[in-house]
C-alpha cells in the first residue's frame, strides 16, 4: 500500500477543509488561498480518474539527449547562473544537429556516432589550445565569478551591515 492516492481520496480543498472541521487544523492556520477559494471555486474541478490521454511533450532533441545520457557518463559539474557556456550535452545536441542537416540520408545511429567522433576529436583539439594558452582562468570558481560579475548589477540593493547596525541601536 506504498503507492501514491494522487487526487482520488479528494482535493486539497477538501482535504483541509476535513482538517478544520475536525480541529487538526486550527482557523488562524488555514492557507491564504482558502477563503478566496470557497468564494470562488472552480466551475469544472479536474479528476485524476478522467479518460483523457496524455499528450506526450517531446522535442527531436530529446532522443538525443537520452542517449547521450545511458551512454555517457558525465563528470561535468554545470553552473547554472552561466549562460554564456553550453554544457557538454548542449554542445553533442547542436554537433548532432549540424551534421543532421549536411548528411540528410542517413540514419540516427549514424549520425550518433559521427557527431560522437566530431565531439571528440574537437575535445582533443581544445585541450591542445588550453595547453598553449594558459592566461584565462576557465575553473569553475572562475566560471562563478563571471557569471555574477556579468549579472545584472542593477538589481541588487546595496545593504551596508553599519546602517543595519545603525538602525538596530
Amino acid at each position: 500500500m506504498a503507492s501514491s492516492r494522487l487526487e482520488r481520496v479528494g482535493t486539497i480543498y477538501t482535504r483541509v477543509r476535513g482538517l478544520l472541521k475536525a480541529g487538526a487544523l486550527r482557523p488562524e492556520d488555514k492557507p491564504i488561498w482558502y477563503d478566496i477559494y470557497e468564494a470562488f471555486p472552480p466551475k469544472n474541478l479536474a479528476s485524476a480518474e478522467s479518460n483523457k490521454p496524455l499528450r506526450q511533450i517531446l522535442y527531436a532533441e530529446d532522443e538525443i539527449r537520452s542517449r547521450y545520457h545511458k551512454e555517457k557518463v558525465s563528470t561535468e559539474t554545470v553552473n547554472l547562473q552561466d549562460t554564456l557556456r553550453p554544457t557538454k550535452c548542449q554542445q553533442f545536441i547542436s554537433k548532432y544537429q549540424d551534421i543532421e542537416k549536411e548528411n540528410q540520408g542517413k540514419e540516427s545511429g549514424e549520425l550518433y556516432m559521427l557527431a560522437l567522433e566530431s565531439i571528440k576529436m574537437q575535445a582533443t583539439t581544445d585541450m591542445n589550445k588550453a595547453e598553449e594558452v594558459t592566461s584565462g582562468d576557465t575553473s569553475l570558481a572562475a566560471s562563478f565569478k563571471n557569471a555574477f560579475n556579468t549579472s545584472d548589477k542593477k538589481n541588487r540593493s546595496k545593504v551596508r551591515i553599519a546602517d543595519i547596525i545603525k538602525d538596530a541601536d
